[in-house]
């Protein structure tokens, strides 16, 4: 299939805005020249295939980029088992995990008011959980970062108005650990650059909150 590009824009540019919109996009470069090759990496292609290779690579590029998506599937789902069921929860959907008191037991609360019980002790549901995306706040409540909506004094506001007590031996930690998150979201690496003026408007309406918010709106504004 032939796709018409807007004059003015060649297929590298195009390839460009594509990756600046989506940094998880699949894409493979087809080209008559080996010279654009190099200058083709700085888009992160999966592939750069010569035209005269197409029918024989391009189905294998496909395949590829089909089981890095399904690798990828894999890696971002918390697997839940207990004697009722097993399922498969998507790691965006948790807000947090919480130690239920006097058994030993994890309640998974995620976004929409859906709860699930684990029998498993807290601990042993953190090392399922990817540790640049989920963290400690006291002993008792793990939460997932990408959910922060506001962090202030000794207390962390999650998506869906939930609020969770920060103790203060974890207090220097959890704000060095939103520093870095937030640094990441204006690099592009949670947030593309589409997001990043609706991202800007909701780190200008926190208010008082103890995160890097001079920090990142002066970085975004450059």
């Amino acid at each position: 299939m032939r796709i018409a590009i807007v004059p003015g824009l060649d297929g590298l540019e195009l390839a460009g805005r594509l990756r600046e919109r989506d940094g998880d996009a699949g894409i493979v470069i087809l080209s008559n020249y080996e010279k654009y090759a190099l200058p083709a990496y700085k888009v992160r292609p999966y592939d750069y295939i010569m035209k005269t290779r197409c029918e024989a690579e391009l189905p294998g590029a496909l395949e590829g980029i089909w089981r890095e998506r399904q690798r990828k599937a894999r890696e971002n789902i918390y697997l839940l088992k207990n004697n009722e069921m097993m399922k498969a929860i998507r790691l965006d959907r948790i807000l947090y995990l919480e130690k239920e008191k006097k058994k030993k037991y994890t309640v998974i609360h995620c976004s929409g008011g859906e709860d699930y019980n684990e029998k498993l002790p807290l601990e042993k549901a953190y090392e399922k959980l990817p540790k640049d995306s989920f963290l400690y706040i006291n002993r008792g409540h793990i939460i997932n970062m990408e959910h922060i909506t506001c962090l202030e004094k000794e207390e962390i506001t999650l998506a869906d108005s939930v609020w969770l007590p920060l103790s203060r031996y974890r207090m220097t930690a959890v704000k060095d650990e939103l520093d870095t998150v937030f640094q990441d979201l204006i690099m592009g690496k949670l947030l593309n650059r589409e997001n990043l003026s609706n991202y800007l408007k909701w780190v200008e309406s926190i208010p008082n909150c103890i995160t890097c918010k001079h920090n990142i709106i002066q970085q975004i504004h450059k």
